[in-house]
């Protein structure tokens, strides 16, 4: 059997997610579309060989990397059910250090006065949430199916709705973060769609001289978060726990050290 059709069979097994399944099929596809294999023929010689076609192709080591993490998914399944003896190596590509740039305070501030004076409150209320929480920009639209407990100023996201098919708490105690998530909770069904929202935020951009600037994006109200609880040297479990991270390693590319930081971590080994 080919490797696209043994992941066709065996899709809902590799991917629980609706989206993240046809996104990874549609990547295996072109995969096999380029050079049909059974899934034992595939190997590390093979990965490597796409891998240079894709980039010949131009496209960014990102995207690579999630085209061969893709078929990689793919023969971890096999190899675990017996379909294969062992796994080869997909040789993901080297990348960057990723952009993690964050908003300054100055710059949301702007941005939400911006949408507020549009009539786009609910806009405005999205970049607060997330800049108050890290909330991404999903787990923001799905508001509707998430537990909100004012007495404990915290919210249940499910499963269902995050990144990482992982529920978990939320802190809404930071500034009107509250207050913003209830608001969305009652209209976010009603007035977002991708495109009102695209447009919204490219216009904001636009206003405030980054029209060309890719690193602009919703995702950095999150970087945002992220950025101001490491500055404030909050514990790293905390943070990975508040943003959702599967890994520290993701939380700590947020932590940069400090003569202040590292003077307080050594106060207390006097003796």
């Amino acid at each position: 059997m080919n490797i696209y059709d043994f992941t066709v069979q065996y899709q809902k097994e590799l991917w629980h997610k609706p989206s993240h399944r046809r996104s990874s099929l549609s990547k295996v596809h072109r995969f096999n579309e380029w050079r049909t294999l059974n899934i034992d023929e595939v190997t590390a010689v093979i990965c490597i060989e796409y891998r240079r076609y894709l980039e010949k192709s131009g496209i960014k080591a990102a995207t690579i990397n999630r085209h061969l993490s893709a078929i990689g998914a793919v023969l971890t399944f096999a190899m675990n059910i017996g379909a294969i003896k062992s796994k080869p190596s997909v040789g993901l590509t080297r990348q960057e250090e990723p952009d993690t740039r964050a908003f300054t305070k100055e710059q949301v501030r702007e941005m939400i006065q911006h949408h507020v004076n549009n009539g786009d409150h609910w806009v405005a209320d999205m970049i607060r949430l997330s800049c108050l929480t890290g909330m991404r920009l999903g787990e923001i639209i799905a508001l509707p199916q998430v537990d909100i407990n004012p007495s404990t100023m915290e919210l249940w996201l499910p499963p269902k709705v995050t990144k990482t098919n992982q529920g978990r708490f939320v802190s809404l105690a930071a500034g009107d973060a509250l207050k913003a998530a209830e608001r969305l909770q009652s209209c976010i069904a009603r007035v977002y769609t991708p495109r009102k929202f695209r447009d919204r935020w490219d216009d904001v951009k636009s206003r405030m001289g980054f029209r060309t600037q890719g690193w602009f994006k919703f995702h950095a109200c999150r970087h945002f978060a992220a950025s101001n609880m490491a500055n404030a040297h909050m514990n790293v479990l905390v943070v990975a726990n508040q943003l959702g991270h599967r890994s520290i390693a993701t939380t700590q590319k947020y932590y940069h050290g400090s003569a202040k930081a590292r003077a307080e971590a050594v106060s207390a080994l006097s003796f």
